[in-house]
């Protein structure tokens, strides 16, 4: 991956395509490996299709709506639509993030969109983000939150499936 350029707002990215149509394995759900290099901080950017992110391999932190999410392997996070976020990778080495979303499902509704975020550069700023730990779930409403965003959007999608 390494020997194309990086996506400012992803890093480098890998779409898992059927090998039978070229097309997602699912007509509804996406599924891709991005990989963040060491020290990588992306822009902000929001999007109308939600995401859950595995960490495969790394540690750092995602920042989603001025709040930001410590994580490191093995953790997930949920990305709910139309929030902004920016990722961090912390680690001295690339980290590896398995990313499921419902992108085929915007699209076919005609209802994708995806916008920069303009201001400082295209880093959230201003308020001191509260730190959470992910993987530890110390904290009850950030658990809470992310099992409610990853039902709802199941649940959505296993309905047209």
């Amino acid at each position: 991956m390494s020997d194309f350029e990086s996506d400012p707002y992803n890093g480098f990215s890998v779409e898992y395509l059927s090998p039978s149509n070229g097309e997602t394995a699912h007509p509804n759900i996406s599924s891709r490996v991005q990989k963040l290099e060491a020290g990588f901080h992306s822009k902000v950017h929001r999007h109308t299709r939600s995401k859950v992110l595995h960490v495969f391999k790394g540690e750092g932190y995602t920042v989603i709506d001025s709040v930001r999410y410590d994580w490191e392997e093995g953790v997930l996070l949920a990305i709910p639509n139309w929030a902004w976020h920016e990722h961090v990778s912390t680690s001295a080495d690339d980290t590896y993030l398995f990313t499921v979303r419902d992108l085929p499902r915007m699209e076919k509704l005609g209802l994708e969109r995806e916008e920069p975020y303009q201001e400082n550069d295209g880093h959230q700023k201003g308020k001191k983000c509260l730190i959470l730990n992910c993987k530890r779930y110390k904290d009850e409403f950030q658990l809470n939150y992310m099992v409610n965003q990853v039902y709802v959007w199941l649940t959505f999608y296993i309905g047209y499936i």
